[in-house]
């Protein structure tokens, strides 16, 4: 029997009671294997009292070449453009 999971953590959520936006690390599991992980991020707006999607953009970094960082140091990247 195959398996397939997405597992979130490190989620941020900010929203002022109209807009929102959601950020959170993800992994994709296949077999009890990690195949791919990366960031994801949401945009939300509430419409008629309830919060609907806008936007979902995502990275993907393949498990075979790239390990994921650990929580602790994925909190703590910082890129500068």
């Amino acid at each position: 029997m195959n398996s397939a999971e997405d597992k979130f953590d490190n989620i941020r959520i900010v929203e002022d009671g109209t807009v929102a936006s959601v950020s959170m690390d993800y992994s994709f599991w296949a077999n009890n294997k990690m195949t791919n992980w990366g960031g994801k991020y949401l945009t939300l707006i509430k419409r008629d009292g309830k919060w609907k999607i806008t936007s979902v953009i995502y990275s993907v970094e393949l498990a075979e070449y790239f390990e994921q960082p650990g929580l602790n140091e994925r909190g703590t990247i910082q890129y500068k453009i």
